[in-house]
């Protein structure tokens, strides 16, 4: 099943709800569910799996890449997985030429 942009249109928590309602029922189903999304909410949802996490990641050959392939697992545990995507340590655009002119 894949999900994009979960997170439109909705409150933070209603969000955080409907992460947690598809896990439990993707787990009791035995579904593999991808989810996309630019939140920094539901992304937090997973800071205890960082594992599960999969990032688009500049420079990389392969396409999307497991977030502890990024960050060190170990150090990931310490950061809101959201906020860290937000400050650009992971996740980030590409730098492009000119946006700053």
């Amino acid at each position: 099943v894949g999900l994009d942009e979960i997170e439109s249109n909705q409150h933070p928590h209603a969000g955080r709800v409907l992460m947690g309602a598809i896990q439990e029922e993707a787990e009791g189903r035995k579904l593999t569910v991808v989810c996309a999304t630019h939140s920094p909410v539901l992304l937090d949802v997973f800071r205890k799996e960082p594992e599960r996490v999969w990032v688009m990641e500049r420079g990389r050959p392969t396409q999307p890449v497991r977030l502890t392939e990024v960050k060190d697992s170990v150090w990931l545990v310490h950061f809101d997985l959201g906020e860290l995507y937000s400050n650009l340590e992971y996740g980030a655009p590409p730098v492009v030429r000119g946006d700053d002119d």
